[in-house]
């Protein structure tokens, strides 16, 4: 793809993330999003046998998708949140990931 129809520079985006994550990332609104998902889940009866988290910077979503599924997978995009697999969400094949 040429420079001029690139929208996002997703190396840049990840050297920024890189940045903010060993500088002490602000995770109030994860924190938030995390508890929306668990209040969100109270409501499945059913448990899971996979789960992912995918391209949060930080694992906080994976307790809340642990209480309904088997095994959680947390891929990020940047390293140094605690993730188990680092890579480019657009590029991963995840139906690989999920196996």
């Amino acid at each position: 793809m040429s420079d001029a129809a690139r929208v996002f520079d997703r190396a840049l985006g990840r050297r920024r993330l890189t940045r903010a994550l060993a500088a002490g990332y602000p995770d109030f609104l994860l924190r938030r999003a995390a508890e929306d998902l668990e209040e969100r889940l109270a409501a499945v009866l059913r448990r899971f046998e996979r789960a992912a988290d995918l391209g949060s910077p930080l694992p906080l979503a994976v307790p809340v998708l642990a209480g309904k599924a088997e095994s959680v997978l947390h891929m990020a995009e940047a390293p140094g949140g605690r993730c188990d697999w680092v890579g480019d969400l657009i590029l991963c094949p995840l139906h690989i990931a999920m196996n």
